[in-house]
């Protein structure tokens, strides 16, 4: 029974999980390889890299994308992802001048790295977040927001990916059992 189980298993449809960063100094980079290489370890296939290493067009091949946010300067968006953030912001699902297809609907995970001695914390993240949800993405994790200020920093950012993982995990067992439920039925 355990071999035909194992069988089933592998015929389940493995989800796509995109990890993708933008980062100036590294932290979010950082952020984002420990997420790739803790997702790595499940039944799940992860593609990784700077925001603009993703492609408009494939963000709908993904089931989940995590994304791993640093602000630089007064809210700008690092060197690594000014041509996606330029398309996205293009892209306007509700107002008819996008296309749903590109966001149709997506799950993300959104970490944002900033710092509050900076008029606009995070405003990389929250801007990126913000045209996403006008667009209607599906939070899998709630979005969060991480003060480089706070004492905890790290602490909270371990946390966070605890806690994506486990839910990406978790995902990836509910649909395995839809799949082995419809074969057995």
């Amino acid at each position: 029974m355990s071999k035909m189980l194992a069988e089933l298993f592998s015929m389940t449809k493995h989800l796509m999980v995109g990890v993708f960063y933008a980062s100036q100094t590294g932290t979010a980079k950082s952020v984002a390889e420990i997420i790739k290489n803790k997702m790595g370890k499940y039944i799940v296939d992860v593609v990784y890299g700077s925001l603009d290493e993703l492609k408009i067009e494939s963000l709908n091949t993904f089931d989940v994308i995590v994304f791993c946010i640093a602000t630089t300067g007064k809210g700008e968006f690092p060197d690594n992802s000014y041509k996606f953030w330029n398309k996205v912001r293009k892209i306007y699902v509700k107002g008819g001048c996008g296309s749903g297809d590109v966001f149709g609907g997506m799950e993300i995970c959104l970490l944002g790295l900033g710092s509050s001695e900076y008029t606009s914390f995070c405003g990389a993240a929250k801007a990126l977040y913000k045209r996403l949800e006008k667009n209607g993405i599906k939070e899998l994790v709630e979005t969060l927001y991480v003060d480089e200020v706070r004492g905890d920093m790290e602490e909270v950012i371990d946390n966070w990916i605890e806690h994506v993982v486990k839910t990406i995990k978790k995902k990836q067992m509910e649909n395995q059992n839809l799949f082995i439920k419809m074969m057995c039925d």
